[in-house]
């Protein structure tokens, strides 16, 4: 973590750094505070040659600060979280953040700023977040994970959509996969080669968004877990 930092900070003094990137994050923080809740339709579709899902539907439900629930059950086998990317919650701890660079998406101008957890214990050691220069959307967040692997996350917004949700979310991640070699004589499975050797495929999510309901007042009793 340390040497992350030390060597962002190096790369700032190099190339300098002519933007706040903490006032360019409070935009963000801002604009979507003005969220309070909502409610949504969502589909997703899993696009993993190794893991065959149907298309799944649910509905989401979210609150401020950091309330949520997904009412479905075909959404056992997928991290619900995944399912309501918050800006907040990347930023809600302590962090440091640096100005990268101005960089363009679909022709908007974005600045990338990196964001490094200062906790020892974060799962994710670093973000690289791509942030509409005029919008203050989020557009982008590539992430890296202490144990490796990473994640790539897309977001596509409805521009005639007063609230900063997207209508879609793209994540793109490294999957571990089982490669299974077996016999061709017999059909079984030959441990004296390299069977069960772990390796990774890039895979992805597609989540949609659609029928928005923002600021309706949601009750807290809407996120109570009830008992089995």
């Amino acid at each position: 973590m340390k040497r992350i930092i030390f060597y962002l900070f190096l790369s700032t003094l190099i190339f300098g750094q002519s933007k706040d990137p903490y006032a360019i994050l409070n935009k963000v923080k801002a604009s979507f505070a003005k969220v309070k809740d909502y409610k949504a339709d969502i589909s997703v579709k899993v696009n993993m040659e190794y893991l065959k899902v149907p298309d799944m539907k649910a509905t989401m439900y979210f609150k401020q600060p950091n309330k949520t629930k997904l009412d479905s059950k075909e959404f056992a086998m997928l991290p619900k979280q995944a399912f309501n990317f918050s800006p907040t919650a990347m930023l809600e701890k302590d962090f440091s953040a640096i100005y990268v660079k101005q960089d363009k998406i679909d022709g908007r101008t974005m600045h990338v700023v990196k964001v490094i957890p200062n906790s020892d214990s974060a799962i994710i050691i670093l973000f690289t977040v791509w942030i509409d220069a005029e919008k203050n959307l989020v557009r982008r967040v590539e992430s890296t994970a202490r144990r490796g692997g990473s994640t790539q996350i897309e977001l596509m917004y409805d521009n005639n959509f007063q609230y900063p949700l997207p209508k879609k979310i793209l994540f793109s991640l490294d999957v571990p996969k089982l490669q299974f070699i077996q016999d061709p004589r017999n059909k079984k499975l030959d441990t004296n080669k390299k069977s069960g050797q772990k390796t990774t495929e890039r895979g992805s999510v597609e989540i949609f968004y659609s029928n928005y309901k923002v600021n309706s007042g949601l009750s807290d009793d809407i996120f109570k877990e009830k008992k089995k």
